[in-house]
């Protein structure tokens, strides 16, 4: 309904990106952590709906709160949804793991100013790759790093360019 009203006033209806990430990491919330469903669904949905630092930390924080230290699983499960909240932002499209490399597509049809590519480049020069036709993406080169450090890299490149995109 709202595109329909939106294309009859002339405006661009608003794009909705649902990035897919696909990342080799156990990411989970264990039985063990928080023994009651009903919790563990609550947490599910507060990790899911995940939009920036501020509310990851708040979830990190209130899970310490009341279960005590995260397992590994857990906090995978909230960086994760964070690396998702910071490739919506970007209009990353998918995020992808692959052969020792991570892509990240933008959407079709959106760029990144010139500045933050050049400036990224030049600050992760031995490990990020940019190619812009047919559609921007980005190659981060893991090689055989562990997956909590692919995690890691991952969204320290993704939270630069967003820095640099809001410079």
């Amino acid at each position: 309904l709202d595109e329909a009203i939106a294309a009859a006033r002339g405006e661009e209806p608003e794009v909705v990106i649902e990035p897919t990430i696909d990342i080799k990491i156990d990411a989970y919330i264990d039985s063990s952590y928080i023994p009651h469903e009903a919790h563990k669904i609550e947490f599910y949905k507060k990790i899911a709906s995940i939009e920036d630092i501020d509310d990851k930390l708040d979830i990190e924080d209130e899970l310490i709160d009341r279960f005590g230290d995260m397992p590994k699983p857990v906090e995978n499960l909230i960086d994760i949804a964070y690396i998702r909240a910071l490739s919506k932002e970007l209009a990353i499209d998918e995020l992808l793991e692959r052969n020792k490399v991570v892509v990240f597509k933008l959407v079709k049809g959106m760029k990144l100013s010139s500045k933050t590519i050049m400036v990224v480049l030049n600050e992760y020069r031995d490990i990020l790759e940019y190619k812009s036709s047919p559609i921007s993406i980005f190659t981060l080169k893991v090689g055989a790093r562990q997956p909590r450090d692919v995690v890691q890299m991952t969204r320290e490149v993704l939270e630069r360019i967003l820095e640099l995109q809001h410079d």
